[in-house]
């Protein structure tokens, strides 16, 4: 298939487009938060429902996740659209998505105040398959993006940098207004318990991420003609959706990109679904408490300062693994030091500043592997035009895509038949109030086992091939079909 940009670009991408394109991180990143942090939380210690039940309806999206992320790729990169060509072949799809996303999130977060337990498990199936769907017609287009602004290898970097800037900054901001603003404590309360508090974080987090959607998406639009553009577009049925996997799923480091993407992030969803429940019975952190750990954006900034001199000097693979060993390594300690009574007793005025210490190197590293790991996507783009004829920015940004948002599903789905069936965790439980045996089988699992399952992406990641030498080579042979 052949690939015209209808216009040149002169120069490099601009700081704007940049900044245009990171803000489209922010849904995203606000998505996943409340998911992770407060779903099954809100649905299990609050409302009550069993986490196992929660966790098999929220099983059920992650099953929508896998056929409607890698279809919307295929569509997206085969579409041309005839009402509004202006829009290409990406844009359409995120405008129609801005409005659905926003009402699947308020919903999802203020359910009726039913008694009935099949009724909410109702509800919340119903509203989180919409929000799933609505988010992938909007993230799959926009991750595509980042492989269509420059073939730049450095450049592309950069690109990812400024995305995972924006994912952060953002990120932690909301992070620090809902727990200072949305979910404050009242005396001796928790705020995170306070079921009054959900009906607010519904109303700004569907609020804000119909902002910064729209924003992303109407920012971007003067970047449309530099875009490639299919110039015989295959018609949109099941062959091309098949046809479109299993090309994208012939190329071994594609195959090896979308594994380590999905071990990573089912691995990092279910440590994320047990960060609230060890900051509020392990720790016993409250609200006042848990905005601190927003000062981890400082070492976010110092790992997006480096990565131009260390990308200058090492491959992105081999950042990539360095930095999930130490993330391994420090997350094992964290919970190690509290076993060995290293850590001062919860309560200690000086057992805040080293958690936030811990969070801060967490962040450090994982901001790091974030930029190599989605920097390599469009490296592969041009490997696979190359090896098989089709550029494939939307089924390879799908993959990612579905890959991250395991965070949330399959994340919620271990974490939930892990809290019930072997920490045996109660249901509107109290902090200060949860049997030492029980504290302990919760630390085991956050702490040791879960750390442990991020040795599988390492494994994966070091055998990925493409270098920036092999790249070079790859896209002269393309100038030169």
């Amino acid at each position: 298939m052949e690939y015209l940009r209808p216009e040149t670009r002169s120069g490099r991408v601009s700081i704007a487009t940049k900044l245009a394109h990171g803000v489209g991180s922010m849904p995203g990143n606000y998505k996943e938060f409340a998911f992770n942090t407060f779903l099954l939380l809100y649905y299990s210690q609050i409302l009550g429902l069993s986490a196992s039940w929660v966790s098999l309806v929220l099983a059920i999206t992650l099953i929508v996740d896998a056929v409607t992320d890698p279809l919307m790729g295929a569509i997206s990169d085969n579409f041309k659209p005839r009402l509004f060509p202006s829009l290409g072949r990406r844009h359409l799809f995120m405008y129609l998505a801005i409005l659905p996303l926003g009402i699947s999130l308020f919903c999802l977060f203020s359910p009726p105040n039913w008694e009935s337990q099949q009724a909410l498990l109702a509800w919340l199936c119903f509203w989180a398959i919409a929000a799933r769907l609505a988010f992938t017609l909007y993230v799959v287009p926009w991750a595509a993006l980042s492989a269509e602004l420059t073939d730049d290898y450095e450049e592309r970097t950069s690109i990812v940098v400024y995305r995972v800037a924006m994912a952060w900054v953002g990120g932690i901001a909301f992070q620090v207004f809902v727990y200072t603003f949305v979910m404050p404590d009242v005396g001796d309360s928790y705020g995170q318990l306070d079921i009054n508090n959900y009906s607010t974080l519904a109303f700004w987090l569907a609020g804000l991420v119909m902002i910064w959607a729209a924003i992303t998406t109407h920012f971007t639009r003067n970047q449309i003609p530099y875009l490639r553009q299919p110039t015989d577009p295959a018609p949109l049925d099941l062959t091309l959706f098949l046809t479109e996997v299993r090309l994208a799923f012939a190329s071994r480091n594609f195959r090896l990109f979308f594994f380590v993407s999905l071990t990573f992030f089912a691995t990092a969803g279910t440590g994320a679904v047990f960060d609230i429940y060890m900051n509020t019975y392990f720790w016993e952190l409250r609200s006042e408490d848990l905005r601190w750990l927003g000062v981890s954006i400082i070492f976010a900034f110092i790992a997006l300062a480096i990565t131009r001199p260390l990308q200058s000097r090492f491959g992105k693979r081999d950042i990539a693994v360095v930095c999930l060993v130490f993330l391994i390594i420090t997350l094992m300690i964290k919970v190690s030091f509290r076993f060995t009574d290293i850590w001062p007793d919860n309560g200690d005025a000086k057992l805040l500043p080293l958690l936030v210490l811990f969070t801060c190197i967490q962040m450090f590293f994982v901001t790091l592997f974030s930029v190599m790991v989605v920097a390599m996507l469009p490296d592969m783009v041009d490997e696979q035009q190359l090896l098989v004829g089709r550029r494939q920015e939307g089924v390879f940004a799908s993959a990612f895509s579905f890959a991250s948002k395991t965070t949330a599903g399959f994340g919620l789905l271990a974490g939930g038949l892990l809290l019930e069936h072997v920490i045996a965790f109660p249901t509107q439980a109290l902090p200060g109030e949860i049997p030492a045996d029980t504290l302990i089988a919760l630390g085991v699992v956050d702490g040791l086992l879960v750390p442990c399952l991020f040795f599988l992406p390492v494994y994966l990641l070091s055998r990925y091939s493409l270098s920036r030498d092999k790249l070079t080579v790859i896209q002269a042979q393309l100038l030169n079909q």
